[in-house]
C-alpha cells in the first residue's frame, strides 16, 4: 500500500494491529501506533485506541498500555476491559483488583459481572469454583 501512495485508515491499522499482538510482535506494533499519531487517527479514533491498549497487553507492555489508556480521549467498557485483562492475562492479579476496585463503583452491574467471571479465573486455573 505504501509503495502506491494509499494512505492508511484505521480500519486497516486495526486489523494489522491485530495480527501483530496475536504473534506479539511489539516492534510491529510500536510502529504502527506511531503510523497512527502521525495521520491524526488517535483523537477521535476510540476503537484505535482500544486496540492499541489490548496489543500493548498481549505484548507484554503493560507499562505503555497503561499510559496509552490514561491518555485515551473516549474510554469505554472495551478499554477498561482490554487493560483489566491484559493484566489478568500476565498474572498481575493485584493490579487487577487495584483497578476493578476503584472503578467498580462508576460502572453498571452487568459490565462488572461479565469482567468479574474472566478474573474469577485468575484463581482457578481450571474455571472451576468451589462446588462445581
Amino acid at each position: 500500500m505504501q509503495l502506491e501512495t494509499v494512505p492508511p485508515n484505521p480500519v486497516m491499522l486495526i486489523c494489522v494491529l491485530k495480527a501483530c499482538g496475536n504473534v506479539g510482535a511489539l516492534d510491529k506494533v510500536v510502529k504502527i501506533h506511531a503510523q497512527m499519531l502521525k495521520h491524526g487517527m488517535m483523537g477521535s479514533e476510540s476503537a484505535a485506541g482500544n486496540v492499541l491498549v489490548d496489543m500493548y497487553c498481549k505484548c507484554g507492555f503493560l507499562k505503555k498500555a497503561r499510559e496509552l489508556f490514561d491518555h485515551l480521549v473516549t474510554r469505554d467498557v472495551v478499554s477498561w476491559n482490554a487493560l483489566m485483562f491484559g493484566y489478568a492475562d500476565h498474572n498481575h492479579a493485584s493490579e487487577v483488583l487495584s483497578f476493578f476496585g476503584a472503578n467498580a463503583t462508576c460502572w453498571g452491574l452487568s459490565r462488572c459481572c461479565l469482567i468479574y467471571l474472566h478474573f474469577e479465573s485468575l484463581w482457578n486455573p481450571w474455571g472451576h469454583t468451589e462446588g462445581n
